[in-house]
């Protein structure tokens, strides 16, 4: 991902996630949005089935939101139900055309090609990956069909999501500060580079000054 990409994703995240009270700050704190536990209930409800609508995988009960547990769980081990947290697939397989697995995303990794379990990072790294790579059309592309709705929904899950894969752990408040936190060192990395950028090339000039 490019540094702009970056710093827009997790800044969208931030903002999206406001706008649609999906928060669990949002949800203490923001009463002019929320105004009662039901409200609360039904955003989150709302939320979850768009998730569904755009990565099937995601109905996994591992997956629901606000995700909230301790640790991620290595791929070479189990979970504490005793499922394995990596399935061997078809290493012929495109990785855009397979069947789901309920509990698992399908991709790449440290056991190979497979199926992931959604209580390891790597579910959700390539998860991100597919959502990249499978956008809708924006909404300013009537042409090619873009929907305000569909684009809204696909872009309000991918952010979810990439804040999940580079998490320390699998919990979605953690994950957003994560983001966040990703989002300003890319920011201040941009802005040391310039900088030094700009002192290179005053550097220069003034050289071609003292020798002219």
């Amino acid at each position: 991902m490019s540094i702009s990409a970056s710093v827009l994703v997790t800044r969208k995240t931030l903002d999206r996630e406001e706008q649609n009270c999906i928060r669990e700050d949002t949800f203490s704190t923001n009463s002019n949005k929320i105004t009662s536990q039901k409200e609360m209930v039904d955003s989150v409800k709302s939320f979850n089935q768009q998730m569904v609508r755009v990565a099937p995988e995601l109905a996994s009960k591992y997956a629901a939101y606000p995700m909230k547990h301790k640790q991620w769980i290595n791929p070479a081990s189990s979970t504490v139900d005793g499922e394995p947290c990596f399935v061997a697939g078809n290493s012929g397989e495109n990785l855009q055309n397979h069947g789901v697995l309920m509990d698992y995303v399908y991709g790449r990794g440290p056991m190979g090609l497979g199926y992931y379990h959604l209580m390891t990072r790597e579910a959700y790294v390539n998860l991100y990956g597919r959502l990249q790579s499978t956008a809708p059309s924006p909404p300013c592309c009537f042409c090619l069909g873009g929907s305000a709705k569909d684009y809204g929904e696909h872009r309000g899950v991918k952010d979810v999501v990439y804040n999940r894969s580079i998490s320390p752990i699998p919990d979605d408040k953690v994950a957003r500060k994560a983001a966040q936190d990703k989002a300003q060192g890319v920011a201040q990395d941009w802005h040391n580079g310039l900088q030094n950028e700009q002192l290179v090339v005053g550097t220069a000039i003034t050289a071609i000054h003292l020798s002219s």
